[in-house]
């Protein structure tokens, strides 16, 4: 199991040189934190997956500030709403010493609360512009004597969906959609939007800290733990040492990996971190399965 995961790290660390109609973004190290960060994508020729990214704008920032989607907020400033992601509100830029932070408050829905709904006729409704359903339908009886239009039908992965329910897509789990009319059974289009992790505003003290995120799997989409330098981290080298890999490093706390190399110190043997797509350190939680072998 080592070996195969080892063979893996590797192939990802060189670049996958593939078909532009090969190309699949399942091929590719999570890197919804670079995206949330405003980092930017560094492609080698003949490479589907980024080799490394430029986080220029994270390095040297000042502390006595607060930000978000590149731009700098001053301590006591508030965001303004629409600034941010639906379901958070109330983002303020926060003295926490040393340092600013960002603070916000993250909507509860009702449904949430409330328990699955007890008739199979009825679902909740809901729409991308907003954080919570917007309705709770019913089908009708004797909908035969009713002049009441029939709700739109979306197929998305051999499941049925009807009109106003979220679709939360398998194979694109960055994704959320609503089906409404027009869905046309791909995720390109105004029914689907990209999810937000809120990276910047649940986690600037963390990144601030040096930490990294941890994914869960290779098919995650927002961190499931941090992983913070340690006193007890060392390096474990890779014996595939090229100039390549070499040119562009990781940096975690005090320490410069080169792409390939390992992280050893931590103590839950189920998360795994490497230098795979630099500047930062790339942690996986293994997956139940993988952990046991």
């Amino acid at each position: 199991m080592l070996q195969r995961f080892s063979l893996v790290i590797l192939a990802l660390a060189v670049g996958t040189s593939v078909k532009a109609d090969e190309c699949s973004p399942e091929q590719c190290v999570i890197t919804k934190h670079y995206n949330e960060l405003g980092c930017t994508p560094v492609f080698e020729e003949g490479s589907c997956c980024p080799n490394r990214f430029d986080c220029s704008s994270l390095f040297g920032r000042d502390s006595r500030k607060c930000y978000y989607k590149g731009v700098a907020y001053d301590v006591h400033t508030e965001l303004h709403p629409d600034a941010t992601n639906r379901c958070t509100v109330g983002c303020r830029c926060n003295d926490q010493g040393s340092r600013s932070q960002l603070t916000c408050v993250n909507i509860e829905c009702p449904e949430l609360f409330q328990g699955p709904l007890f008739n199979s006729d009825c679902f909740h409704q809901y729409t991308l512009d907003r954080c919570c359903s917007t309705n709770t339908y019913c089908r009708p009886n004797n909908t035969e004597n009713l002049q009441i239009p029939p709700l739109h039908e979306c197929q998305y992965g051999g499941t049925t969906y009807r009109e106003g329910q979220m679709i939360y897509p398998e194979d694109a789990p960055c994704k959320q959609c609503i089906c409404q009319r027009g869905f046309n059974e791909t995720l390109a289009g105004p029914w689907c939007q990209e999810i937000s992790c809120g990276i910047e505003l649940h986690y600037s003290r963390r990144i601030s800290d040096g930490c990294v995120p941890v994914y869960y799997g290779r098919t995650g989409c927002c961190p499931i733990d941090w992983r913070c330098p340690d006193a007890s981290d060392s390096i474990v080298a890779s014996v595939n040492i090229t100039s390549k890999n070499a040119e562009h490093k990781c940096k975690f706390g005090q320490l410069e990996l080169r792409i390939g190399d390992k992280l050893s110190g931590i103590s839950n043997r189920c998360v795994h971190c490497s230098c795979v797509v630099p500047p930062l350190v790339s942690c996986t939680q293994k997956t139940h399965t993988e952990c046991r072998e």
